[in-house]
């Protein structure tokens, strides 16, 4: 049986790799437009195509890694944590995502991670660590 970690979220501000890699921080650095699925694990979300992925990294001790996730993927782990923070509202059929719309977007998509992250039992939470894929070899 795989050990229970104890995974503890630290804002990028603070963050140091001087930490055990059970802590951990995030940073959403960008955005790409991605004409079919971005491999991964099965986090929710919807499979139409194109879509603007998110590019989010993932520090532990001395290592980054990258994953790539969508909006709907974000809105699936805010459907699975509790007390989470308010989240970024959807957008409309006529609504143009364009690179402005999307960067715009991606702050906002920081924002809640943070504030939904500083709570503990949502930074060990189990969506969380499949969604930043902590659990996966680096």
């Amino acid at each position: 049986m795989a050990e229970q970690i104890d995974w503890m979220y630290l804002p990028k501000d603070v963050w140091s790799p001087r930490y055990d890699t059970n802590f951990y921080s995030v940073k959403v650095e960008g955005f790409g437009r991605k004409q079919s699925l971005v491999p991964g694990p099965n986090v929710g979300g919807n499979s139409n195509l194109p879509a603007c992925y998110y590019k989010i990294n993932v520090y532990r001790g001395h290592e980054t890694k990258t994953v790539w996730r969508r909006y709907s993927q974000f809105k699936w782990l805010h459907q699975q944590l509790h007390r989470a923070s308010s989240f970024p509202p959807g957008t409309c059929p006529w609504q143009k995502q364009d690179d402005e719309f999307c960067n715009l977007r991606k702050d906002e998509l920081q924002d809640y991670v943070d504030a939904a992250l500083e709570q503990p039992e949502n930074a060990r939470h189990a969506a969380v660590v499949a969604f930043l894929e902590l659990e996966t070899p680096r």
